[in-house]
Parts: structure tokens; C-alpha cells; sequence
């Protein structure tokens, strides 16, 4: 709805006036609910992600139900298993600590087992 516009002079405008701005994401060729809500989940949980990192903060993993907050501290939320997968995974790429200690061709073998759908070269 764009009430700067006047009912009785263009009533389309008037009621759908501002949905292009509020409603859809030029950024994209195509856009709909689903895809807004997950843009808005996957912010979210890159956010809090992102956030403890930065924190120093260990993304600590309760295996209670899926719907337990895996991550601690302010941005607790309750993820279901393949974002857990996601959490667990990104909490690995940036310890390194243990990268450096493992070597990084035992994670790329760690992750060449379990991320089929992870392209990279075979050899560094």
C-alpha cells in the first residue's frame, strides 16, 4: 500500500503501490516466500556463526533432539541436523588450531568423505 498516492486517481497504485520495494529482491531472476524465509534463516544463522567466532567462542553441540540450541551464548538457536552439519562444519574451517595441528590434507580427506557434493582439486 503507497498512501502518498491518491485512492480515486490510480487505485492500483495506491493499494500495491509499494510491494515491489517491500516484497521482492531485484537481486535475484526469481523470488518468492520460500525463498525470503530462507535468505532470512540462512542470515541468521550466519550471523550467529560469524558472531561467536569473532567471540572467540567454541560452537559448542548437544545431541538431545534436533531441535535443541546447538550454538551457546547470545545467539542460541535451535537447528534441525543438516544445519548442525553446517554449524559443526564451518566451526571445523576456521579452528585453526586444529587445522595446524592435523594438517590441512587430513581435513581435505575429512571433508572429501563426507562432502561429496564439495568440489576442490585432489591435490594442493
Amino acid at each position: 500500500m503507497d498512501p502518498s498516492v491518491d485512492p480515486c486517481v490510480d487505485f492500483y497504485d495506491y493499494a500495491c503501490g509499494r510491494w515491489i520495494n517491500d516484497s521482492v529482491n531485484l537481486n535475484y531472476p526469481s523470488w518468492n516466500v520460500l525463498y525470503e524465509t530462507n535468505m532470512k534463516a540462512h542470515d541468521k544463522l550466519v550471523h550467529a556463526m560469524l558472531k561467536d567466532n569473532e567471540q572467540g567462542k567454541a560452537l559448542s553441540f548437544e545431541a538431545k533432539s534436533l531441535s535443541t540450541p546447538v550454538i551457546n551464548g547470545d545467539s542460541s538457536l535451535p537447528l534441525n541436523r543438516g544445519e548442525r552439519a553446517a554449524v559443526e562444519l564451518f566451526r571445523q574451517c576456521t579452528d585453526m588450531d586444529r587445522l595446524e595441528t592435523i594438517g590441512l590434507n587430513t581435513w581435505l580427506r575429512f571433508v572429501e568423505v563426507r562432502c561429496v557434493w564439495f568440489a576442490y582439486p585432489s591435490t594442493i
